[in-house]
């Protein structure tokens, strides 16, 4: 019986460590802007900083976000990619072979 609890105690323990360690780090990512300052909008990133969106065809995503997310009107596609049409009409997709 105590050797079950160990066990378990032992798993789980490695369970989280090994997300702690995938988490992103809060050094030096991001940088605080305003939201006029950025083209494609703005958002908060992992570490509660403002960001400046990305723009159409530009790389987003990431398992964490750390490739951040994409601005108004557009989606982080499966290719890696912000796809649709921003604010002004600026379109991107992603190529059916991707």
């Amino acid at each position: 019986m105590r050797s079950d609890i160990l066990f378990t105690i032992v798993i789980v323990s490695i369970f989280f460590f090994n997300i702690s360690e995938a988490a992103p780090s809060c050094d030096g990512h991001g940088t605080r802007t305003e939201p006029t300052d950025c083209d494609y909008g703005s958002f908060q990133d992992w570490c509660g900083n403002n960001v400046c969106a990305k723009g159409p065809g530009q790389r987003c995503g990431g398992e964490w976000w750390e490739n951040d997310d994409c601005g108004h009107g557009m989606y982080c596609a499966n290719c890696g990619n912000c796809a649709g049409c921003s604010v002004g009409i600026q379109c991107w997709f992603c190529d059916s072979g991707s």
